[in-house]
Order: structure tokens, then sequence, then C-alpha cells
């Protein structure tokens, strides 16, 4: 059983009071933030603009270079082992966005959590 560290980057896409969500292409299709896990040489926000740019076809801007929250569990996976993952969270502004997400995106986007 291995045991692995993982660092994820997620965006808290706010437009208005709405936060942007993904549907995860993983088996149990959860809806998260989107983001996804640092790179070897990688900063936070550069991961950060990475992955918002895969997910939703743009990078929308940072609306502070410290992140608001983190937080860190343990998962254990069978046959795989043990993972820590953190998760670290930077606000992102999403008002001056106009989303159109790609068509294979339309599918696993919604624009939901009122905060």
């Amino acid at each position: 059983m291995g045991k692995e560290n993982i660092i994820s980057i997620k965006g808290i896409c706010l437009k208005g009071q709405s936060v942007l969500l993904k549907q995860d292409n993983g088996p149990l299709k959860e809806w998260a933030l989107p983001g996804g896990q640092i790179e070897l040489g990688e900063t936070p926000l550069v991961t950060l603009e990475r992955e918002l740019e895969e997910e939703l076809g743009k990078t929308p801007k940072v609306l502070d270079e410290r992140p608001v929250g983190a937080y860190s569990f343990k998962f254990e996976d069978g046959d795989e082992g043990m993972e820590q993952i953190t998760c670290i969270y930077y606000l992102v502004d999403f008002d001056s966005y106009d989303f159109e997400p790609q068509e294979e995106q339309l599918q696993t986007m919604k624009s939901s959590c009122t905060i």
C-alpha cells in the first residue's frame, strides 16, 4: 500500500451571488469547484490559471493572490493505499467574464450554489 500527498488548487468562481461548479468525470459524477492537481515546478497560481483554461476555455481574473482557505483530508482507496489530499482555494472574478463553455462542457457545467 502506497501513500501519496496530493495538492489540488481550486477556483471559487464568483458571478454575482453564484459560484460556478463543474461535474467531475469520475464514477460518482460529483459537482465540484474547477481546478486540479499542482504539477511539479508550478506555483499555485500557475496551476489555477492552467486548470481554469483547460476546464473553462478561458482564464478569469484571480481576485487575490493569497488563498482564501485550505482543506486537507485523508482518502483510502482500497488497493491503491492512502492519499493525503490538500485543497487550496482562491477567489476568481467571474462577473466580467462572458462564460460560453465549449460544446462538450455544456453537460458538465452548472452555475449554482447561491451564497
